[in-house]
């Protein structure tokens, strides 16, 4: 069995301690009756920890290729990072300005950022929510630090090892 642990915490040093201390805590787990009776523990990249700051979610809405954001699961997401201290940005080519919605009115007006590779690269992490077929998901990957996929739109694009973390 493998693991990675993600931690979001109100800082970036919160989030750094927590995850410093879930590798030697997780080795640790009681595996009585399992060969060896106990877990052995390994990095599957180097440094163990890597800070990621700012959190960008790359595009805000559920369904490809058209412009109805109602019922969005992204507006949740955004709440969430945004609730544990993330800088929070969308891109979408179909939602330039997001309009008003019943239960999520303070996103009214927040617009759509710029695709270009000045400011993708300036996010620490990109979350790739919806995979329109408009966008090119090879920028996408030159331009960005950290790529969460969870929507398999990088699956046949060539980028860097490590860079892509499906979701």
């Amino acid at each position: 069995m493998g693991l990675v642990v993600d931690v979001v915490a109100d800082t970036q040093e919160l989030a750094t301690a927590l995850a410093s201390r879930a590798g030697p805590t997780g080795s640790r787990f009681d595996l009585t009756g399992h060969l060896g009776g106990g877990g052995n523990f390994a990095y599957p990249f180097s440094p163990g920890v890597i800070p990621t700051g700012a959190v960008y979610e790359w595009s805000a809405w559920h369904v490809m290729d058209v412009d109805d954001e109602r019922e969005s699961p992204s507006y949740r997401l955004l709440e969430k990072l945004k609730h544990r201290g993330a800088e929070v940005a969308y891109y979408d080519p179909y939602v330039p300005v997001i309009r008003p919605t019943r239960e999520h009115p303070h996103w009214t007006g927040v617009e759509s950022i710029r695709w270009d590779q000045k400011t993708i690269a300036a996010f620490d992490a990109v979350v790739v929510a919806t995979a329109h077929d408009c966008v090119n998901h090879q920028e996408l990957a030159d331009w960005a630090q950290i790529i969460i996929d969870t929507r398999n739109a990088m699956a046949k694009v060539k980028v860097a090892r490590g860079k892509v973390w499906k979701a």
